[in-house]
């Protein structure tokens, strides 16, 4: 008769403890993972909304009107809008970190140097248009700013689609492509290539440009 001494874990259970502790390891990174996407999306919304009560404050300051009327700039859209808001204080210096991208760590250039093409998060509309705009209501409120291109698909992976500011609203919120279709008509091949269906083309966002 013999007696097994055998001591430790055999090759397959190895591998069986090793598959579970990765699969572990895989639902909680996902779970964190979106947590984490999360709070970005929320605090992109907080920087959207900080970026248009800068905006709405420029529109009752008489010093900026000739800066909104000016003809060699009013047709300024996108990331000369935003160039040209903290150029003539139409937005305070402060508000800069807003336009850094969630992904990929841009930097905005210091004050008064150029603020460079990649920099910037956000669509704008034309400044000769921004009091227009901001003051759209009902069936001509029109999305104000929302995400450029390199950062139209940054939330889709937890359902929340693009932020969008609208011009009759006092916080920010978040369209994905359902609810594009749904009320606005847009297809998901317009949702899906914005530049080339979306700003400055169809509404709401044809008042807004990459």
């Amino acid at each position: 008769m013999f007696r097994s001494n055998r001591s430790g874990f055999t090759l397959v259970e190895l591998m069986v403890v090793i598959a579970i502790l990765g699969l572990l390891v895989s639902v909680l990174a996902f779970a964190v993972g979106r947590h984490y996407i999360k709070a970005q999306a929320d605090l992109e919304k907080v920087q959207l909304k900080d970026l248009a009560n800068g905006l709405n404050q420029s529109l009752i300051d008489r010093r900026h009107n000739a800066t909104l009327r000016a003809a060699d700039r009013k047709d300024h859209a996108g990331r000369a809008f935003w160039q040209d808001c903290f150029q003539y204080g139409l937005l305070d210096g402060s508000l800069r970190k807003c336009l850094v991208s969630q992904h990929s760590g841009d930097v905005i250039a210091p004050e008064g140097t150029t603020i460079e093409a990649e920099n910037c998060s956000y669509t704008g509309p034309r400044l000769g248009e921004l009091r227009d705009i901001m003051s759209a209501r009902g069936n001509k409120r029109r999305v104000m700013m929302t995400h450029n291109t390199r950062n139209w698909h940054n939330y889709e992976s937890i359902g929340y689609g693009a932020v969008v500011m609208w011009s009759d609203s006092e916080v920010a919120d978040y369209m994905n492509a359902e609810q594009a279709e749904a009320e606005h008509g847009i297809t998901a091949e317009e949702w899906a290539a914005p530049a080339d269906n979306l700003y400055g083309r169809k509404a709401p966002f044809d008042r807004t440009f990459e």
